[in-house]
Parts: C-alpha cells; sequence; structure tokens
C-alpha cells in the first residue's frame, strides 16, 4: 500500500496499518523538526558571521577614513606657554560667541503689510 511518500505492506489487520502508518508519519515529522533545527542554529551561525563582517568591513572603512582625516589636518601639541594664551583666546572667542545684555536687540524681520 502507498500512502503519500510512505509505503505499508498490505495486512488483515486495519488498525495494524494505521498503527505503522502513524509511526511512519511521526518519525518523518521528528526527522524534519530534527533539520528545521539544525537549519535554524546553522542560520543564526551564518547571521552572527555576517554581522561580525559587516561589522568588520564598517569599522575598517571608518578606520581609513579617519586616517585620511588624521593625516590632512594638521595637529599640535601645545606647550604650556601655548596653554596659558589658548586658554584666554578660548575666552575671547567664547564671549564673542555670547551676546551681551547692553548690545542692541536685533527685531525679527516680518515681511512688508500692504
Amino acid at each position: 500500500i502507498i500512502f503519500g511518500s510512505f509505503y505499508l505492506q498490505p495486512s488483515y489487520n486495519p488498525l495494524e496499518s494505521l498503527c505503522e502508518l502513524t509511526s511512519l508519519i511521526t518519525n518523518s515529522l521528528k526527522e524534519s523538526i530534527l533539520c528545521c533545527s539544525n537549519f535554524e542554529r546553522e542560520n543564526e551561525k551564518l547571521k552572527s558571521l555576517a554581522d561580525m563582517s559587516v561589522k568588520k568591513a564598517i569599522s575598517s572603512r571608518l578606520n581609513s577614513c579617519f586616517y585620511i582625516l588624521v593625516c590632512r589636518c594638521p595637529t599640535y601639541a601645545l606647550s604650556e606657554v601655548d596653554k596659558s594664551s589658548d586658554k584666554s583666546s578660548l575666552q575671547e572667542d567664547l564671549d564673542d560667541l555670547i551676546p551681551f545684555k547692553n548690545r542692541r536687540k536685533s527685531k525679527p524681520v516680518i515681511g512688508r503689510r500692504n
């Protein structure tokens, strides 16, 4: 007897054939579930490997960009004398950015009225 992909020996007891068919189906389902769980585990491994490779690629690109920027921009180390004069110039720059109370207030520009 052929039932789907299962082959059963003919028997005179239909209950025995049903039990054999049921056990074949459950064994097939167990194998399918085991294969699916193996596929899921492999899928998780591949996903983590892909994530790591993407992170490595992005970090290497960023590192190369930062390296190029560092090479193009001049860097300098301040001496102790430069630090004190630089602090005062930084304070002056900050003072220029912060508006004083006694400065004239600018009025917002509103469109012309007809």
